[in-house]
């Protein structure tokens, strides 16, 4: 529950307020962003649209579109959360949870797993015949921008969500309320991603799940952030799986077959039911393993 310290030095007096506050600005913004480059490609290529030879898809899929929209995307998320914390919550952004010394570990343990699950659930697709991979390409251009990108995703998104949503919200409710919350939140934020429904979005929450236990126990970002980056790097560039959806040049080239429950479909790995499975036990181990960290400490002090 907040403090009464920290209630005195809000803008706003409950965690939860800000939060949602933080998230409506967020999407107010890239909404405003989305228009005004809606409007710029309008105005760029309007003469092509009155012929009919304009195709969006030519914009979209050009090399500098996705880095640059993320790039945005990622300095709204920093502005923002700089903004909230300074004028609202009267705290500097690094008290988020950007302090590195005794984290270390954490952050490569966040950066581990990523590879076990996606490559367990990787063998088991190929055993069942359901994956086969057809080429090998390497670019290195293609490869350092997708590194680019993927740390983009990682930073602004364990920012907002984590760092502040989750902050916030568990100084107004309880922990583990606030974790379902801010879960929920993540995964409604997917909700516009290409292939989105139902089963993707669960295991979206999940993943928001699996993000958040650590960061509810420790309030650091660091396991979040790394597990972030290497599930999307190691799933997509390298793999070749869609990532929430979207395509990305990789270095393996695979052909997926069979039933989307099992494969994940248009989604990629995301929207299977193994990772499902993954993310379920992951997000009960680590909070079994934190909480019983907790209560060894608790007891050891008694």
């Amino acid at each position: 529950m907040e403090s009464v310290n920290q209630q005195k030095r809000s803008f706003f007096k409950q965690g939860w307020v800000r939060a949602i506050g933080l998230l409506a600005a967020f999407l107010l913004m890239n909404m405003v962003i989305g228009l005004i480059f809606a409007g710029y490609v309008i105005a760029q290529h309007a003469e092509e649209m009155k012929n009919g030879t304009f195709n969006v898809q030519d914009v979209l899929s050009g090399p500098l579109f996705r880095p640059l929209v993320l790039l945005i995307v990622t300095i709204i998320g920093f502005g923002l959360v700089w903004l909230f914390t300074k004028f609202f919550d009267k705290r500097s952004v690094y008290s988020l949870g950007f302090q590195w010394k005794g984290y270390a570990s954490q952050a490569g343990v966040g950066f581990s797993l990523p590879f076990i699950l996606l490559g367990i659930g990787t063998l088991i697709l190929s055993y069942s015949k359901y994956l086969t991979w057809t080429d090998i390409h390497f670019d290195g251009t293609l490869f350092f921008i997708n590194i680019v990108l993927m740390l983009l995703v990682a930073f602004g998104e364990e920012l907002v969500f984590r760092g502040y949503v989750l902050n916030n919200l568990m100084q107004s409710q309880k922990r583990r309320v606030a974790l379902l919350t801010s879960a929920l939140l993540f995964a409604t934020f997917h909700m516009g991603s290409p292939g989105a429904n139902i089963l993707p979005l669960i295991n979206v929450f999940l993943a928001g799940l699996v993000l958040g236990v650590n960061y509810s126990h420790t309030r650091n970002l660091w396991f979040g952030m790394a597990f972030h980056f290497a599930w999307n790097f190691f799933q997509g560039p390298v793999l070749g799986y869609k990532v929430s959806g979207k395509a990305f040049g990789s270095v393996l080239e695979q052909d997926l077959q069979g039933p989307s429950l099992l494969t994940g479909g248009k989604f990629g790995f995301e929207g299977s039911t193994l990772c499902t499975v993954m993310m379920l036990i992951t997000a009960i181990l680590l909070e079994w393993l934190y909480v019983s960290k907790t209560e060894k400490v608790v007891s050891a002090e008694l």
